[in-house]
């Protein structure tokens, strides 16, 4: 298999409103797929019809609605449709790189490792990346170029084509977990990248435990201190411990003081009401 089959092109922005708009749809009883699509289509961020049914299809995809009928809406699509918008962006960025492999490997890979480790992505030396990361001149700013992301994932993944990892860039821009900044020297001017900071809302937090790390009504906190959740919202090792506590204190984690936590509800589906009132109650 060649690094590009791999790490396919990341085709689609976030669209936020189209896929709040489809989980309020599925929440409310609608199951007709035309009808989901047709009203994607209607809320996506594209300049003409033939882009915005593709935007459409994959709205559709991300929140895991294939071609056959669908009979209900699942947690995702309840969270989703009742979350804040700034939970709901962190929570659909979180869904996208889920199913987006060059987005996810674009935060394992570099943003994770440079943000967070002081470290150059694997396989560039420390002057190759500083050099293509306008010449080090973020370095003391700490923030990073699209033209660093792009160089990687053309020397990593066999990715050309730089609007893939600009539009990357935008996804978590829109997910709320980057900001940018223009910056000058001399003549030069360049976009810069930083992480916003913060941390994750519960609701994102607690669909993380339920519906991608939960196994059996248990959580490995190791798995979870290795995984994308962590690595996408740019986490420490001692936030985790704290999102936990956090979590425990909402009775979304049983216990949370082992490594492994203990989920009191059998299903995220199940879940879904106790995470709408923790994350009432900290907004």
């Amino acid at each position: 298999m060649t690094p590009t089959s791999r790490r396919p092109g990341l085709a689609q922005e976030l669209h936020y409103e189209a896929s709040v708009r489809v989980a309020q749809l599925l929440r409310d009883g609608e199951t007709r797929r035309d009808a989901l699509l047709a009203a994607a289509a209607a809320c996506a961020e594209a300049h003409t019809p033939a882009a915005a049914e593709r935007a459409a299809a994959a709205v559709l995809s991300r929140l895991g609605i294939g071609r056959r009928r669908i009979t209900a809406a699942s947690g995702l699509h309840h969270l989703l449709a009742r979350l804040d918008e700034r939970a709901g962006r962190q929570l659909l960025t979180y869904v996208v790189a889920l199913r987006e492999p060059v987005l996810a490997a674009i935060v394992t890979e570099v943003l994770f490792p440079y943000f967070m480790e002081r470290a150059t992505p694997p396989g560039m030396s420390t002057e190759e990346f500083s050099t293509v990361n306008a010449n080090g001149l973020f370095e003391v700013a700490g923030a990073i170029t699209h033209a660093a992301v792009a160089a990687y994932a053309r020397r990593r993944f066999g990715v050309q084509d730089e609007s893939v990892t600009r539009r990357a860039l935008r996804v978590l821009g829109k997910g709320g977990l980057l900001a940018s900044a223009w910056m000058s020297r001399a003549s030069a001017r360049c976009l810069g990248h930083f992480p916003v900071g913060g941390l994750p809302d519960i609701g994102c937090f607690a669909y993380a435990l339920y519906a991608v790390y939960g196994d059996d009504g248990h959580v490995r906190v190791d798995r979870l201190r290795a995984g994308l959740f962590v690595r996408l919202f740019l986490l420490r090792p001692i936030a985790v411990d704290y999102l936990l506590e956090r979590a425990r204190r909402c009775g979304l984690v049983a216990d949370a003081r082992s490594e492994i936590a203990r989920l009191p509800y059998g299903s995220l589906e199940a879940a879904v009401a106790p995470i709408l009132h923790a994350h009432r109650m900290e907004r």
